[in-house]
């Protein structure tokens, strides 16, 4: 049994005495999809939810339940670790994959990873003089940009504001670290289109190791100093706004 089933089912037995709410919803739901009439819709969910056995239920008619249930746990889930404005990862999705990804490296499955923090270039003064609606097609165009280069087992998220994540798995600095310069050149590259005209980003970089004994609040802060020092040393990008063929800045 999976631990979204686990889950359903507990909920399943949970005694509760919901008025319309839960019942009405979902009793609809059931109803379209299994076919009962409505009053035994209803009193199969209100006996479960009670925690008895409805007796009258067919086995097919419970499992098209627990169906539902699960779907809509899992839809819940993911919304709940789901930026809204990129549809990368958001914090608290971030830290779920990485406490996923520790269990992994104390069973063996992964040797450790590495850890890139992202921070956007001159963006408040995109924000102050283009508006947040352009500053919102910026953090877009990052958050795709992230999910397009990262590999399927690497998780890119959005920590708030212009902050980026990327959590790269079983692999190393020195492995990785084409890779990091690769996503970094390639989001220096972007011209986003906007009313305003073509928006060119900058962004700085810091990446950091991480292994079973290190949390991501550690690794985190790791690649955060390299990132600051990286945006100190690195020339800032000066216009925000650049022709068709401007190049990104080396």
């Amino acid at each position: 049994m999976t631990q979204p089933e686990k889950q359903v089912i507990e909920f399943l037995q949970t005694p509760v005495a919901p008025e319309g709410g839960i019942l009405e919803k979902l009793g609809v739901r059931f109803y379209e999809v299994s076919g009962l009439d409505p009053i035994h819709a209803e009193r199969i969910l209100e006996m479960t939810l009670s925690g008895e056995t409805p007796e009258f239920a067919s086995r097919g008619a419970l499992s098209q339940l627990l169906g539902i249930v699960a779907r809509g746990f899992l839809e819940e889930a993911e919304r709940a670790t789901t930026d809204k404005l990129t549809g990368i990862k958001n914090r608290h999705g971030a830290y779920e994959f990485f406490t996923q990804e520790t269990a992994r490296m104390q069973r063996g499955q992964s040797k450790g990873g590495v850890v890139v923090a992202f921070d956007l270039d001159k963006f408040k003064p995109i924000n102050d003089t283009y508006g947040h609606d352009v500053g919102d097609l910026c953090l877009k165009a990052v958050g795709s940009a992230l999910k397009i280069k990262s590999r399927k087992s690497d998780i890119p998220a959005r920590f708030g504001g212009d902050e980026f994540v990327l959590i790269l798995t079983n692999t190393t600095l020195e492995q990785s670290q084409s890779h990091i310069n690769g996503i970094a050149k390639y989001i220096n590259s972007l011209r986003i289109p906007t009313p305003q005209g073509l928006v060119k980003i900058g962004i700085s970089v810091g990446a950091a190791e991480y292994n079973s004994k290190t949390s991501l609040d550690e690794a985190l802060s790791h690649a955060d100093q390299k990132m600051y020092v990286n945006k100190g040393d690195r020339k800032a990008v000066t216009n925000a706004f650049a022709p068709a063929n401007d190049r990104a800045p080396q």
